[in-house]
């Protein structure tokens, strides 16, 4: 993990001043693709599908790969995936600024080497965790490419969580963190907790 860090968050409008989409190119100036950690703020692009009915379909589109069927429910704070298989209709793109709360695969690994009995059990369950990676965010704002489609705009706010390969389809980028040298990357993190 990254050293231990003073933290001090900032006010509301100090935030809301910093992180808005007008200056998100000044504000998200290093390039994260691959390597997103807890306590970063990311920008990110996601491609929007919908379905016949103009449901939106989650956005993780692998070659060959149908995509599925999301029921977004953006006036909570969780998002949910149904698991419908169909086609869908491309209908612009969803930039989104959040936090980075938690990663699933640093909860795995830590989860697994307190309780791990058996060394070829760990790796298979590392294996797994590791093609599982996914990200808890707290969305700070959201925009779409296209005035019809605000209804998909993600409320500040709300969490959300996507994999790590959703995130880095189309180029991450973050914040500097304060203490940047203390920032240790995710690869250098799971390298830590595996020892």
């Amino acid at each position: 993990p990254s050293e231990i860090t003073q933290l001090a968050t900032m006010g509301a409008a100090e935030e809301s001043a910093l992180l808005r989409p007008g200056n998100a190119a000044e504000t998200f100036t290093i390039e994260c693709t691959g390597d997103v950690v807890v306590g970063d703020t990311i920008l990110f692009t996601e491609r929007l599908f919908v379905d016949a009915g103009g449901r939106l379909l989650n956005n993780a589109r692998q070659p060959g790969r149908k995509l599925r069927t999301s029921k977004l429910n953006l006036s909570s704070s969780q998002f949910s995936v149904n698991s419908d298989i169909q086609e869908g209709e491309f209908i612009g793109e969803r930039t989104v600024a959040a936090r980075v709360l938690k990663d699933s695969q640093l909860s795995q690994r830590t989860a697994l080497k307190a309780t791990a009995t058996a060394a070829s059990a760990v790796t298979a369950q590392r294996s797994r965790a590791a093609r599982r990676r996914a990200l808890r965010l707290e969305v700070i704002w959201s925009t779409v490419s296209r005035r019809e489609n605000d209804q998909f705009k993600l409320d500040k706010g709300v969490i959300v969580e996507r994999s790590e390969e959703q995130v880095s389809q189309y180029e991450a980028f973050r914040v500097p963190w304060d203490q940047e040298r203390r920032r240790k990357g995710a690869r250098e993190e799971l390298r830590a907790l595996a020892a």
